[in-house]
């Protein structure tokens, strides 16, 4: 039927916008590179072909190194083309169903960020449109991040030391001074110091996806944080850098993304995560995706 061939078609769209690769590949000298979708892959020994290896997000948390069989060079210099293709072993490059909230809760590094999110409002399983109309409503492939829209995001998670001080500080509240202001009928205060949180978190996550060992970039990225003033996002200075990622805040202060890892090894940097949404408002009956986002997550230190 035209329905169903509208659905493959778009599904194919997207397995082959995985496959376009942007940047020099062939030079050997990156690991990280995002593809026409948004999404991240990772490339080892790049400029060995016989030891070469590329991973989506599921071959990174979920399956296994896909093995480069044949490389066919097109480049301009050598064939006059526009790049080089290589022709993949096992199965296509493919990203993970793991969300966000997924990878937050893998990782007691991130336990107080999560903590936050979890009562922010700032997660669901349903999307609204807007519209007043329920069938109007998207299903989610799992706990969502209600901010991403159909692009790629960077989230930056302090540790749970440096949120436990800015909380004794009183910089940032907790959703239990909220639950206080309500239990002495304070809705006001409560208001305001729920605000406070959301806008701390929103302040976290930034338009594009940044990978240590990508191609060094720096710019000023968007945020999820609306300026009341300006009415425009409030924005952060970042530089990736080979083995890091500066960012500047709105207040000059620095902070930065380095090659950390937990106790038993595992990377908090880098950490991928996709999130689907459904045509249809029901996830056990959907048969189309809506649209999809993509994010990276990394542990950020003061």
């Amino acid at each position: 039927t035209a329905t169903n061939s509208a659905r493959l078609t778009r599904c194919l769209q997207d397995i082959l916008d995985t496959h376009i690769v942007i940047g020099k590949v062939w030079e050997g000298n990156k690991t990280y590179f995002r593809t026409k979708n948004g999404t991240g892959i990772r490339v080892t020994n790049a400029s060995d072909a016989d030891r070469m290896t590329v991973e989506g997000s599921y071959q990174m948390y979920e399956g296994s190194p896909l093995k480069v069989a044949r490389v066919y060079d097109q480049r301009k210099e050598v064939a006059g083309g526009n790049g080089m293709s290589y022709v993949l072993e096992g199965q296509p490059i493919m990203g993970t169903r793991l969300t966000v909230k997924d990878q937050l809760s893998a990782h007691p590094e991130f336990a107080k960020f999560l903590e936050l999110m979890e009562g922010s409002g700032l997660f669901e399983n349903i999307h609204n449109l807007g519209t007043g109309n329920e069938n109007d409503n998207k299903a989610c492939g799992g706990t969502n991040v209600s901010l991403f829209n159909t692009y790629h995001y960077t989230i930056y998670v302090p540790s749970n030391q440096a949120i436990e001080q800015l909380q004794k500080d009183g910089k940032l509240s907790s959703w239990e001074q909220v639950e206080a202001d309500h239990a002495v009928g304070n809705a006001a205060q409560a208001a305001t110091d729920s605000l406070n949180i959301v806008n701390f978190l929103k302040y976290h996550i930034q338009d594009n996806a940044l990978y240590i060992g990508a191609q060094n970039e720096s710019g000023n990225f968007e945020t999820s944080l609306i300026n009341n003033k300006t009415k425009r996002f409030y924005m952060l200075q970042a530089a990736l850098k080979d083995d890091s990622i500066e960012v500047i805040d709105a207040t000059g202060a620095k902070h930065t993304v380095t090659k950390k890892t937990d106790n038993t090894g595992k990377d908090l940097y880098n950490i991928q995560a996709r999130e689907y949404w459904y045509q249809d408002g029901r996830a056990t009956t959907a048969t189309n995706l809506y649209t999809t986002s993509s994010a990276v997550i990394h542990l950020i230190e003061s």
